[in-house]
């Protein structure tokens, strides 16, 4: 057997392994919800105007390609704007400016950007258990405490 059927077999044998095509199913036609808006852009200073007028979809389609490990304009939100004829790559350059893999997040942004990432977290760990239930409560207040940690310890 080569290394790569070696490895091919080990994850196959691995009862731990991910099901991205079950997480792309379930969230088919999740969107971030609005009542969770507010909250998560609670505590974060300068950041009014990206709360008032950001396109709310570009937050789904982040979080759905982190829980889904894939690019953005293979979200959901972002191929049915494409087929609508909607400027989908709007949409795409929007979720790059948080995209701390093509900018240096810095301030609140930055803290956005990880509420996010630990949202996204937790929906694909619920993805996994067949629910979609998330406590953006929760993931502010973790983000808080990490946040004001490390502060203490600069």
């Amino acid at each position: 057997m080569t290394t790569v059927e070696q490895i091919a077999a080990d994850l196959d044998a691995d009862e731990a392994r991910i099901d991205y095509a079950k997480r792309r199913r379930r969230e088919a036609s999740w969107r971030f919800p609005e009542n969770d808006w507010d909250a998560l852009f609670d505590g974060l200073p300068r950041l009014e105007r990206m709360q008032a007028m950001s396109d709310k979809r570009v937050v789904s389609a982040l979080v759905w390609a982190e829980t889904n490990q894939a690019d953005v304009s293979y979200s959901p939100i972002v191929t049915g704007v494409r087929k609508a004829g909607g400027d989908a790559l709007a949409l795409t350059r929007s979720a790059c400016a948080l995209n701390p893999m093509t900018l240096e997040l810095r301030g609140a942004r930055a803290r956005l950007r990880r509420r996010l990432h630990l949202y996204a977290a937790r929906l694909a760990d619920a993805c996994d258990r067949d629910q979609l239930d998330i406590s953006m409560r929760d993931v502010v207040a973790e983000e808080t405490r990490a946040h004001a940690a490390t502060n203490a310890r600069k």
